[in-house]
């Protein structure tokens, strides 16, 4: 008489189902875990600035300023003697702007002019080229 009964238990449909989002749980675990956030927040923290105060700093900057004639006492007087007192600085500072590098680089690329000169193949001076 003490058979094993065949009936299926109940089972239980709680521990199956997903368990919703709960915000309460979410707290309380921030909570509980704030020291490893604050402990992996001051670690990265302190690594970026590390790493900003020892980083080379690079940045480049060229300026090439054109100071502009300004108009002479004499006015239209220079005109009229035909520029005898004309010094020629503002040919000079346009010559100058034009050597600088910030427009010789980019005319030299862009026409092609740069030239690589090498010694004669079998030259003693070959070893030493990079």
């Amino acid at each position: 008489m003490n058979e094993p009964s065949h009936i299926p238990e109940r089972v239980s449909r709680e521990a199956d189902a997903p368990k919703a989002f709960d915000l309460h749980e979410l707290l309380a675990l921030l909570y509980r875990e704030r020291w490893l956030g604050l402990a992996v927040f001051s670690g990265v923290f302190a690594l970026f600035i590390l790493y900003a105060l020892t980083a080379t700093p690079i940045y480049r900057a060229d300026a090439l300023l054109q100071v502009e004639k300004q108009p002479s006492a004499l006015g239209q007087a220079n005109a009229l003697l035909g520029g005898l007192f004309a010094t020629g600085a503002s040919t000079q500072a346009e010559v100058e702007i034009l050597r600088s590098r910030a427009v010789l680089f980019p005319v030299v690329r862009r026409l092609g002019l740069a030239i690589a000169i090498r010694s004669p193949a079998g030259h003693h001076y070959d070893g030493l080229e990079a």
